[in-house]
Formats: C-alpha cells, structure tokens, sequence
C-alpha cells in the first residue's frame, strides 16, 4: 500500500500530514493501541456519534489537510495509543480555536437597539396603569 502511495505522490514525505514532518512521529511502535473509540470520545466528554463525525469528515479531506489521524486500524474499528489520543485531544482543541472545528461555533450576534429596549422598558413599566 504504501509503494502505491509514493507511486500517487511522488515520494511518502508528501503523503504525510503537516505535524508528522520534522521528525515528529505520531507512534511509538512499542506502545499498545487499545482505546477504542467509545473510551477516546467519554475521556474526551463528547458523545460518540460527534467523534465518529468530526472523523469521518476529516477522513474525506485531502491527505494533506486531515488533521485528527491519530489512530490506527484493527479490522474495521479504530483503536488510539496514549499517544495518538494525546495528539488527537491537542488536535481538536487547537481545531476548535481557529481551525475547522471553529466555524460550526459561531454564533449570530445579538443586534440591540437602545430605543426599543426603553421602550419596552418603559410599557413595562407602565403595564396596569
């Protein structure tokens, strides 16, 4: 698979997202990968169906641009290292500040107008009499 990768891409530094350059590695071959994805999402106190989610449209960007891959596959279940689940939690707190997680956070502001907020102040006031 991986031949097929560097075949597409030219060489399988291109293939790797952005935090894996420089040496930074996102596995330790040593480590066990055995958080299941129902135990990532409570230690990350989001519900399960929202995890799936954020993952699965991470999974249908570019390979270049996906940015929770922290985990691995063991038949058709993703299971995390500490680490990955590390990476993965950094990931969508950075995410949620400024990234693609951020967008679905923005809220409509509030428009005010002083003058009918008086003058509902001011029926209210006067309601009764």
């Amino acid at each position: 698979m991986n031949l097929w990768i560097v075949y597409l891409y030219g060489s399988l530094e291109d293939t790797l997202p952005t935090s894996l350059e420089n040496n930074d590695f996102l596995f330790d071959p040593n480590q066990t990968c055995d958080l299941s994805v129902k135990v990532v999402a409570q230690r990350l106190r989001i519900a399960v169906s929202t995890l799936n989610g954020w993952l699965l449209e991470d999974d249908q960007r570019p390979a270049h641009q996906q940015v929770f891959q922290f985990h691995r596959w063991r038949g058709a279940r993703r299971y995390w290292s500490e680490l990955g689940f590390r990476r993965l939690e950094e990931a969508i707190h950075r995410e949620s500040r400024s990234g693609v997680l951020a967008r679905g956070r923005k809220r409509p502001s509030i428009l005010t107008d002083e003058t009918a907020d008086q003058d509902a102040l001011e029926r209210v006031l006067h309601f009764g009499r």
